[in-house]
């Protein structure tokens, strides 16, 4: 019963974030344990409720995997969602930011958030760009960033989202309730909700 979509149109669109003051592993900074700190920019990806007509074109989400020595293997999802859709105006709806698990991406569970959209939620799901792997070494330097990185993508997202719509910015923070945030993750996003939410 809850998979069932809801009543409202879904627009969906992808805005970048600049995490400032952000710390990398690398091979360097791990012999030295000085580690380099600057600014991490993240694709993020809102759905939520829209005022585009049913007749509107819906949207693809394509995303490329990329392995050494392999193909490039194409996932396309077909989507309900309007690229650039105008958000629906007259009320505030919850945030709920969706954290994907290791090497996936924003849309990945497009689906979820297109359900959760239709029902009157605003969604934002970050894009960590985890860095990919060929070897031990580079996956334990991916993997390291990844466990540095997840709650702090989460917190300073939802800092800048919330922060935004909590100072009036137009666009889709002018519809989003800054009062009601969720947060909700998928393996090592799953990980990074429970640091974010104060877990040891």
């Amino acid at each position: 019963e809850l998979g069932r979509p809801g009543n409202l149109a879904v627009g969906t669109s992808v805005v970048q974030y600049t995490l400032p003051a952000r710390a990398k592993i690398t091979m360097v900074g791990a012999v030295t344990g000085r580690l380099p700190v600057g600014d991490r920019t993240l694709a993020v990806r809102f759905w939520y409720p829209s005022s585009a007509p049913t007749t509107s074109p819906r949207t693809s989400y394509r995303h490329e995997i990329k392995t050494k020595g392999k193909p490039t293997f194409v996932v396309n999802t077909a989507g309900v969602g309007v690229e650039n859709g105008t958000p629906l105006t007259g009320q505030k709806y919850p945030l709920v930011v969706l954290s994907h698990g290791y090497s996936s991406w924003a849309s990945h569970f497009s689906n979820l958030a297109e359900n959760l959209a239709s029902k009157g939620y605003v969604v934002a799901a970050i894009d960590h760009d985890d860095a990919s792997f060929d070897s031990l070494t580079s996956f334990q330097m991916s993997f390291g960033n990844v466990m540095l990185d997840r709650s702090q993508d989460q917190r300073q997202v939802i800092q800048q989202v919330v922060g935004q719509a909590s100072a009036g910015a137009s666009g889709i923070p002018a519809v989003i309730d800054a009062e009601r945030v969720g947060l909700l993750g998928y393996s090592m996003g799953g990980f990074g909700a429970l640091a974010t939410a104060g877990a040891p």
